[in-house]
């Protein structure tokens, strides 16, 4: 092997270990949006919780302004900016006969495109099928959830934060309002928006859900948020926790109760542009349907194989259960059950191809969005 094959044959194997790599996280991401560092999946797989969110900002691209190296400015990872501090996720608590809900691992988490996933996971005695959508070319993100299980009374969700952070601020501030007619945000001393923003991004959270309500409090724990009905706070300034309360209520046996909400994030030269109502399948096309879940997953253990190429690669997740559903789609999806957490990843040559098949049991979307 003469110097110049050996040095292709270098790269090439470079290329291939990084197609690999690449193969090993399941992100959900579009042009202004995502879920995650980049370098790990954008589902918690032990908790079912999203990732800590981060947006695109090309108008601070060039500003490497401090930051306290919470954020990226221009560097080789772009100017994507954190919407929470450190590492925190995106967080969610159920509630039910006065208690709050123990969190179970997710028994599916299915990553239906690289903008879209599907979680079901038991809170105490509910399933909750949850469906993340980051909506194409927007920066709107979608969460749809349904919640269904034994009877329970005075169910009701919280989504949030711990700790605030946005941009390159950690002390940004927050209101509370609602939109007016014409989708435009009005502050008030409650409603069912949430508007959290600096000088250079605004992120809002919202949703049309009958008693939405969102909350502020100083910092910096969850259960700040979590279990409370009305806001401790009106306005925030400096350091603080957020979240949103649906009160979903009451649930007969069997009954699903479904909520969809937003996250919006956009940087201060979109300040004023109307907001898009849940639900308007028109203004945001690709919006997956709420349905309610017949069956979950029963699986219990999968295998991910993966074989790359420098150019490409092939993805194939298979699982144990004898009884299933098999859908191929040209996107890479990977179910991960509750009984299993680990996956064996081997690699050999495959052509410049991309193909998905997943084998699992399945059941029609019920979801919501944030």
């Amino acid at each position: 092997m003469g110097p110049l094959t050996a040095r292709v044959a270098s790269v090439a194997a470079v290329l291939a270990v990084c197609s690999i790599e690449s193969l090993a996280y399941n992100i959900l991401e579009n042009s202004h949006l995502r879920y995650g560092s980049g370098s790990e999946d954008s589902v918690d797989p032990q908790t079912g919780e999203l990732r800590q969110m981060w947006y695109y900002n090309e108008e601070l691209a060039d500003d490497d302004g401090g930051g306290g190296g919470y954020y990226y400015g221009g560097g080789d990872e772009g100017p994507w900016f954190r919407t929470t501090f450190s590492t925190y996720p995106y967080r969610t608590s159920l509630f039910a006969n006065g208690a709050k809900l123990s969190r179970q691992v997710p028994s599916e988490i299915s990553y239906v495109s690289s903008t879209q996933a599907r979680v079901v996971q038991a809170f105490g005695p509910l399933t909750v099928t949850s469906t993340y959508l980051l909506v194409e070319s927007t920066r709107y993100a979608s969460h749809r959830v349904c919640a269904t299980g034994v009877a329970a009374a005075g169910v009701g969700m919280w989504e949030g934060t711990n700790d605030d952070y946005i941009g390159r601020t950690d002390g940004p501030q927050e209101r509370l309002g609602t939109f007016d007619a014409d989708m435009s945000f009005v502050e008030g001393p409650s409603g069912n928006v949430l508007r959290v923003f600096s000088n250079d991004e605004f992120l809002y959270s919202y949703s049309d859900f009958p008693g939405t309500q969102g909350l502020i409090n100083s910092c910096c724990t969850w259960n700040k948020i979590e279990g409370r009905t009305s806001s401790p706070m009106r306005t925030g300034t400096g350091d603080n926790s957020y979240g949103t309360h649906y009160p979903i209520g009451d649930l007969a046996a069997g009954e699903c109760s479904e909520i969809e909400s937003f996250l919006v994030v956009r940087a201060s030269s979109e300040a004023g542009l109307p907001f898009i109502r849940p639900g308007d399948t028109a203004a945001l096309p690709g919006l997956p349907s709420v349905t309610t879940p017949t069956t979950t997953t029963t699986s219990t253990k999968s295998t991910l194989t993966a074989t790359a190429t420098a150019t490409s690669a092939t993805t194939t997740t298979t699982s144990a259960t004898s009884t299933t559903t098999t859908t191929t789609s040209t996107t890479k999806t990977t179910v991960t059950t509750s009984t299993s957490t680990k996956s064996t990843v081997t690699s050999t040559a495959t052509t410049a191809t991309t193909t998905t098949t997943t084998t699992s049991t399945t059941s029609a979307t019920s979801t919501t969005t944030t």
